[in-house]
């Protein structure tokens, strides 16, 4: 909502039950705008923590993509 993408990958079957996310920054990117992202981003997990929300019965792993 902020405007940050930050993407979520799935590992290797084998590791299947983790997932991990990567974030790419800007060569320009400064300290005031990493605070940003660090406070927006501690702000959306607390936010997803306590959020309550219908879970699908459909536990069958989907494939996303994102366009941009």
């Amino acid at each position: 909502m902020k405007g940050w993408q930050v993407l979520t990958y799935p590992l290797p079957d084998n590791l299947g039950e983790t997932v991990i996310q990567r974030i790419v920054c800007r060569a320009d990117l400064g300290f005031n705008m990493a605070q940003e992202f660090k406070d927006d981003f501690v702000a959306t997990i607390d936010y997803l923590q306590n959020v309550k929300m219908d879970v699908p019965s459909d536990k069958t792993p989907k494939s996303q993509g994102i366009t941009h």
